[in-house]
């Protein structure tokens, strides 16, 4: 009868503590996107949850800790002190707990894992190799399919399910969630023999006159930067217009002329010196945000997906790399 008593009793706490541990994890997992996305309905989409329930776990994990890890700016929210000191711990925790799921996944399935990503041309180049260089390195048996496209074709992809996600510039639709990545900077770039480069800063009307070469005519990159001469009652002087930036870049290093690109294409040219940025006098940079999409149909995606994700979401590694 002792025995009975003492395995029910062992029984009984020890299921406590599991239900404990396992809400436990889901309020850090709460805690990590709300910090992560400034905003608890941006969390909510990603977890696949609704907005009640990231508040109330948020809400129970404080109560835990017995200090406010947020402060409300508005529609935003903000890291208290005590918030931007307890992050790093709980990213550590949610990462372990997440490698462990997938980890566990692998040795009783041995699925392979197939991950489909729409990006545009850029993203593919410049952002995914190493990105994915890394995600290898954790998941060698994952399958990876890029398809390339416009932001039109990705949005298209998305939506029809062809794909699990896609990373293109901002598009805003009613049947996707978007989720920031991170603002890709376009420059104005020349040869380091350009008169430009031993200039401070070229007024508007000095780079009109000069032979320009521009990508993806059409796009609303195209428009963007069209648009700032136009918005000076002035036309730029394109010599050239061709669909690959690195084409573009070529012809630039080649000395046939002047052109915006994103900083992420022409960073090592940059730190090389075998690129300059041109500064224009009173006019701030041009800039593009980089959003993952995914349709709000879909299902909440295995682990290995997620975890590719939140990898790309995450703006440390973009900072690291694109700051200028």
């Amino acid at each position: 009868m002792i025995d009975i008593s003492c395995s029910f009793i062992e029984y009984f706490y020890k299921s406590r503590l599991e239900r404990s541990y396992t809400m436990n994890l889901q309020n850090l997992e709460a805690f990590v996107h709300v910090a992560w996305f400034g905003s608890f309905s941006k969390a909510a989409e990603m977890l696949y949850l609704t907005q009640p329930s990231i508040s109330s776990r948020i809400q129970s994990l404080e109560k835990e800790i017995g200090s406010p890890l947020f402060e409300r700016l508005g529609r935003h929210v903000v890291l208290t002190e005590l918030g931007k000191f307890y992050l790093p711990y709980a990213e550590n925790l949610v990462n372990a707990y997440r490698e462990s799921r997938v980890a566990i996944s692998r040795y009783e399935d041995g699925v392979t894992s197939e991950v489909t990503i729409a990006a545009s041309l850029s993203i593919s180049t410049y952002i995914l190799p190493s990105l994915l260089t890394a995600f290898r390195k954790q998941y060698p048996e994952a399958s990876i399919k890029i398809l390339t496209g416009q932001a039109n074709d990705i949005l298209d992809m998305v939506l029809k399910g062809k794909v699990d996600f896609g990373l293109t510039r901002t598009i805003l639709h009613p049947k996707i969630h978007r989720y920031p990545m991170f603002s890709d900077q376009i420059l104005l770039v020349a040869y380091p023999e350009h008169p430009f480069s031993k200039t401070r800063t070229v007024r508007l009307e000095e780079i009109s006159h000069e032979p320009m070469i521009l990508f993806d005519q059409g796009s609303a990159d195209w428009s963007v930067i069209h648009g700032l001469f136009q918005s000076e009652g002035m036309n730029p002087n394109i010599i050239l217009s061709v669909e690959s930036i690195e084409a573009v870049k070529q012809l630039v290093l080649r000395q046939v002329g002047l052109a915006f690109l994103p900083y992420m294409a022409v960073r090592e040219e940059i730190e090389k010196g075998e690129l300059i940025e041109v500064p224009i006098c009173n006019t701030p940079r041009l800039a593009r945000q980089i959003d993952l999409i995914e349709s709000i149909d879909r299902s909440q995606p295995n682990p290995v997906i997620q975890d590719l994700k939140e990898r790309l979401i995450q703006s440390e590694w973009y900072e690291s790399h694109f700051a200028i």
